[in-house]
């Protein structure tokens, strides 16, 4: 004799049925069925990975810029310092010279 498993009386609270497994579809319209209604989150591919990357990117590049903005002013003061001086002892050869 063989013995079959008893379901429980009350199978919807006990197992909870999505709205897949109630309906009659086939493997396109399941993963269709799973796409739509998976949360924004999902769709748009927001993994951990995706969250660092886009917080510590600009974190990382942002005071790189910066800094970079702020060398190259500095540098371009200094060179522009340095061509006044080397004219003005240029000019100053020049006329002791004359």
């Amino acid at each position: 004799m063989v013995q079959t498993a008893e379901k429980p009386a009350d199978t919807e609270s006990t197992l909870p049925l999505n709205d897949v497994a109630t309906e009659n579809l086939n493997a396109t319209e399941i993963i269709t069925k799973a796409v739509t209604d998976a949360p924004i989150s999902q769709k748009r591919g927001d993994t951990l990975a995706r969250r660092l990357l886009l917080l510590t990117l600009p974190a990382i590049l942002v005071p790189l810029a910066i800094v970079d903005i702020v060398d190259t002013k500095l540098t371009e003061q200094r060179l522009v310092k340095e061509s006044i001086k080397g004219l003005e002892e240029s000019t100053l050869v020049t006329g002791e010279t004359l």
